[in-house]
């Protein structure tokens, strides 16, 4: 896996240090552990599975998160609490898009980590009747 830069190359080094940081995490009574990553993969199911207390998955990049994934990862059990990136950034009000079925916005991915507001702060919202302003 390479994620900002981080090689890890050898896939049952970087497996067996993952079981061991996740089985001792959940013997410090942390709040939360928070994976990025296929939930359904092998490793990822395991560390989920190894983990003493509440999980928040974010499930990547590819593909995004969606409201039927979040859903299904929930009532599956396979996560506790859904994080989303991407999705929420370009909608603020998220949360009452996905409840009524609006249409989302679509994320100016060149405007991430830019250093100003621009792409965090200019998405239209929903006004009571649900059309889009802003």
């Amino acid at each position: 896996m390479n994620l900002h830069g981080a090689l890890e190359t050898n896939v049952q080094e970087t497996e067996s240090t993952y079981r061991t940081l996740v089985d001792a995490l959940s013997q410090l009574g942390l709040a939360y552990l928070h994976t990025i990553g296929n939930p359904d993969t092998p490793i990822l199911r395991d560390l989920l599975q190894r983990f003493n207390g509440i999980t928040i998955v974010n499930t990547g990049w590819d593909p995004e998160t969606d409201l039927t994934t979040a859903t299904g990862l929930i009532d599956s059990g396979r996560a506790d609490l859904i994080a989303v990136g991407r999705p929420f950034i370009a909608n603020p009000d998220l949360v009452e898009r996905w409840q009524n079925g609006h249409p989302l916005n679509t994320p100016d991915a060149s405007a991430f980590y830019g250093g100003t507001n621009q792409g965090y702060t200019d998405y239209p919202t929903l006004d009571a009747s649900g059309h889009s302003f802003g």
